[in-house]
């Protein structure tokens, strides 16, 4: 394995594809573009494994990609750069980049800075972005509170921070804020229902229903970080690092 030290600031250059035998077995790193400059791009959770987005890079995106070490896109219907998370702070931290043997199709796990987004949550063809906070409504900062009230001071928090940065880039913003034992804030239960709902016709089962899962499946989700919170599990954030490998996995980001 070699090891490349390359500061970000120094320019990347992609190998010229010279031979079938140079792409599939060499070490070096040359993707194949298709005729309007574009490579795909597939992305998916580091931890989970769960698909977060497939889209496309220009020549530009892949090297701002490579040398950032943060997940650069190019956005076809505003035909420019996108830097994911760049307005929203909602941005990929590549931990692992991958190229398939023919070098025409990129994978990236990433580790997402933020929280979550979503294309045609509330409205079609519209980006939708979550910031979730999970909270102690019994903690000594909300002692003697009600917590229905905790709950909705941090959602407006949240919107203070964030709604007017979304609304410029022509986004929904939704703060969902739960208590550690599982009471969700009022924009958190509207999020449920519009869940269940796009679940409801995709999954052509009862409303009623799988408004009463998405609601134990978020429940069990926050008994989950709750139990890692008291174990003392955390996310090690480290040195970015890339890696030449094979032609397999060419850049790794290693924490």
């Amino acid at each position: 394995m070699a090891e490349s030290n390359r500061s970000s600031d120094a320019p990347l250059h992609f190998a010229a594809r010279t031979s079938i035998e140079q792409v599939e077995e060499g070490n070096e790193l040359a993707p194949k573009f298709d005729d309007k400059g574009f490579i795909p791009c597939v992305t998916t959770n580091h931890t989970t494994g769960e698909l977060l987005m497939v889209a496309v890079m220009n020549q530009e995106a892949l090297e701002k990609t490579v040398l950032t070490g943060e997940a650069h896109y190019f956005s076809r219907s505003r035909q420019c750069l996108w830097h994911k998370g760049a307005t929203s702070g909602l941005v990929q931290r590549v931990l692992e980049m991958r190229i398939d043997d023919d070098q025409d199709c990129v994978w990236l796990r990433v580790d997402v800075t933020g929280d979550a987004s979503c294309h045609g949550f509330w409205k079609r063809g519209r980006e939708a972005i979550f910031d979730v906070r999970i909270t102690d409504t019994e903690a000594r900062s909300h002692r003697n509170k009600d917590p229905e009230k905790v709950l909705a001071q941090l959602e407006k928090e949240k919107k203070d921070k964030y709604l007017h940065v979304c609304h410029e880039q022509r986004k929904d913003f939704s703060p969902l804020v739960y208590s550690v034992d599982g009471m969700a804030g009022r924009e958190a239960k509207h999020a449920e229902k519009r869940l269940a709902y796009h679940l409801s016709r995709k999954w052509q089962k009862p409303y009623s229903q799988l408004v009463h899962y998405v609601r134990v499946r978020i429940g069990l989700l926050i008994a989950r970080a709750n139990t890692l919170l008291i174990q003392g599990s955390r996310d090690c954030r480290g040195s970015i690092r890339p890696n030449i490998t094979d032609g397999t996995a060419l850049y790794t980001w290693q924490t």
